[in-house]
């Protein structure tokens, strides 16, 4: 018995172009460039013991290693590893304002207001961390390329070309 209400194309995810597809030794370098952040984010959580917003300074640090790992691996992998560090960048950098505000919030009494404020914003800059973290990785193992949005590309990828999937170069 089929359903009316659902159309069979959009029951099946579209077939990707075959190629833009990774390889599966690209597949996996790519899911670990993804997660490399988690690794180190828990071994500063056991080893420091501070507040887990300057934390996320270390964020970059894995997906920093796996590009100094990654120098002679194919292109494509080296995309995924400048887009994972380039997010963790990001990442890093709103969870340092965010966290910048919470801690001038405690030396002026006006401020207390803003204290939700700061509080959401740390929370929504975690959360997008997690979500898109974990997505990328998906996407990374499915075999597909992945750019995440609205990050800021510090480092640019291979020979200058910012998007994820090999767009165009920079002029």
């Amino acid at each position: 018995m089929s359903r009316w209400w659902v159309r069979a194309d959009v029951r099946r995810p579209p077939p990707r172009a075959a190629g833009r597809r990774l390889s599966e030794p690209e597949q996996v370098l790519s899911v670990v460039a993804h997660l490399s952040p988690l690794p180190v984010a828990g071994l500063g959580l056991a080893l420091i013991g501070r507040p887990v917003v300057w934390l996320a300074l270390a964020l970059p640090l894995g997906p920093a290693v796996m590009l100094l790992a990654t120098r002679r691996a194919p292109q494509r992998v080296r995309i995924q590893v400048t887009e994972a560090l380039n997010f963790n960048l990001t990442i890093a950098a709103g969870a340092v304002l965010a966290g910048g505000g919470l801690s001038v919030i405690g030396r002026a009494s006006w401020s207390m207001q803003l204290l939700g404020v700061f509080l959401l914003l740390l929370l929504v800059v975690f959360v997008n961390w997690l979500v898109l973290m974990t997505l990328a990785a998906v996407e990374a193992g499915r075999g597909a390329p992945f750019g995440y949005p609205a990050i800021v590309r510090v480092v640019p990828g291979p020979s200058g070309r910012t998007e994820a999937d090999g767009g165009t170069a920079r002029h």
